[in-house]
C-alpha cells in the first residue's frame, strides 16, 4: 500500500503501513514511526549534520536506506545503489579506536610533507608578508574543504553518523557523474604518485646523509645516466644535495627506508597509530633542532624583506603542504565516535601552520638560500663557501 506524494508521480510508504520488523540499515534500533520519518528526512536531504560534525553524534537521525516499499526507480540516485555496508566484512576492519591525539598525529604527519624543506626559500623570494598571508588563506581553505568532505560523507545512506567506512574514491563514485569520478581517480593517482616519489627521495637522501655522518661511509648501486656500477663515498667526498649526485641510485639509505616503511603497509590504519604518534614527536624534535641551529647561526632581518621580488612557486608550494584532505576519510572511518571532527581538524592545521612559519621564517633569517637549495642541502653544506653570510 502506497501513498502518493502531492504534485509528484513518485510515492513513498505510509508510516502506518511500515512493517514492524523493518529497521534502518545501520544505527540504533528505533520505533516504526521514527524509522519511516528517518527515511523521509533523508529522502529530502534534511539531516542535521551540523551537530554530527561538531560532536560526532546525532540522537535523532540514524542511517537509513529508505523504505523497501519504494520501487528502485522512484528513489533518489543515492538510494538506488546498495550501500557500502552490504559487501563489507566489518570484523576484518577492527574497531574505531583512533583517539583525538592519534588523529591529530595522523593529520599533522600528512600535512608536514616534503614541501616543508623549501619554505625558507619562499620567505626570501616572496617576503614574509605575502608568504604568511598565503599560508593563512590556504590553511583556512584546507580546513573548510575537509569539513565539507566530512559533510558529504554523511550523505551516503547508512553513514549519517559515520557508522561505516566510506573512502574518498567510493564517495566520488556515489556522488559524481562517471566522468567526474574517473577524473577524481586520475587526479588522486597523480597526486599520490608525485607525493610518494618526492617523499621517498627526500627520506632516502636524508638517511644516506645520516649514515654518512654516523659511519663515515655509505654505498649505492648507480643506474645512470652519468654513471653505472657500485660506488661508495665518505664524509670527505664533496657533495651538494644528493650524496651520489644526479644519478639514479639504489643506496643503503633507500633500502633502509624501504625496510622501515613497507611492513607498515600490511597494518590497518588504527593498528599503526603509535607509529604516527612517534613520527609526530620526531617532527617536533626535528623542528626544534632546526630552529636552534638557525638561531645559533645568527639571525639577520636583512635576508627577508617584507615584500620580495618573486612570487614564483609561492601558491603551489604552500598548497602542496596542505594537500592532506585525501587522508581525512580514512581518519574519519577509524576515529572514536566521541572524537570531535572540527576540533581535530583545526588543531592539526594550526600546529602544522605554526611549524611551517617557524621553520620557514627562522631558516630564511639564518641562511642565504640559493637556487634549488633547501633546508637539508644548506644544513649539510653549511661550511661551504657562500652558504652563510
Amino acid at each position: 500500500m502506497r501513498r502518493k506524494r502531492s504534485g509528484s508521480a513518485g510515492s513513498w510508504p505510509s508510516i502506518n503501513d511500515t512493517p514492524s520488523s523493518r529497521r534502518p540499515l545501520l544505527g540504533p534500533s528505533v520505533s516504526v514511526p521514527e524509522a519511516a520519518a528517518t527515511a523521509a528526512r533523508e529522502h529530502h536531504g534534511l539531516r542535521r549534520t551540523d551537530r554530527i560534525l561538531d560532536d560526532g553524534s546525532d540522537g535523532q537521525f540514524a542511517g537509513s536506506q529508505g523504505s523497501d516499499d519504494m520501487q528502485d526507480e522512484e528513489r533518489p540516485l543515492l538510494f538506488r545503489q546498495s550501500t557500502i555496508y552490504g559487501a563489507m566484512d566489518s570484523a576484518s576492519y577492527g574497531g574505531k579506536t583512533i583517539s583525538f591525539w592519534g588523529g591529530v598525529s595522523l593529520l599533522v604527519n600528512n600535512l608536514t610533507g616534503p614541501g616543508m624543506v623549501v619554505i625558507p626559500k619562499l620567505f626570501q623570494d616572496a617576503g614574509y608578508l605575502p608568504t604568511i598571508f598565503v599560508f593563512i588563506v590556504v590553511a583556512s581553505c584546507s580546513y573548510l574543504s575537509s569539513c565539507f568532505l566530512c559533510e558529504a560523507m554523511t550523505h551516503i545512506p547508512g553513514n549519517s553518523n559515520f557508522q561505516g567506512r566510506v573512502e574518498l574514491t567510493y564517495l566520488a563514485k556515489r556522488l559524481f557523474p562517471h566522468w567526474a569520478y574517473m577524473a577524481t581517480l586520475l587526479g588522486m593517482c597523480l597526486f599520490f604518485g608525485i607525493t610518494i616519489v618526492s617523499s621517498v627521495a627526500i627520506s632516502a637522501q636524508t638517511m644516506d646523509d645520516a649514515i654518512l655522518a654516523a659511519a663515515g661511509k655509505t654505498c649505492a648501486i648507480m643506474l645512470g645516466p652519468k654513471a653505472v656500477g657500485t660506488v661508495c663515498i665518505t664524509d670527505a667526498t664533496p657533495h651538494y644535495d644528493n650524496p651520489f649526485g644526479d644519478n639514479i641510485t639504489i643506496s643503503i639509505g633507500f633500502v633502509v627506508v624501504l625496510v622501515l616503511t613497507i611492513p607498515m603497509a600490511f597494518y590497518n590504519l588504527d593498528d599503526n597509530v603509535w607509529v604516527q604518534q612517534g613520527a609526530l614527536i620526531v617532527i617536533v624534535l626535528t623542528t626544534g633542532v632546526w630552529t636552534s641551529d638557525f638561531f645559533l647561526a645568527g639571525i639577520s632581518v636583512a635576508r627577508v624583506p617584507p615584500v620580495g621580488s618573486s612570487m614564483k612557486g609561492l601558491l603551489g608550494t604552500v598548497m602542496l603542504n596542505y594537500a592532506f584532505v585525501t587522508s581525512v576519510p580514512s581518519w574519519i572511518n577509524e576515529k572514536k565516535p566521541e572524537v570531535r571532527i572540527h576540533r581535530s581538524l583545526w588543531v592539526s592545521v594550526a600546529i602544522s601552520t605554526a611549524l611551517f612559519i617557524l621553520v620557514g621564517l627562522t631558516g630564511a633569517l639564518a641562511y642565504r638560500f640559493g637556487s634549488g637549495q633547501d633546508i637539508l642541502s644548506v644544513l649539510t653544506n653549511r661550511r661551504a663557501s657562500g652558504l652563510r653570510r
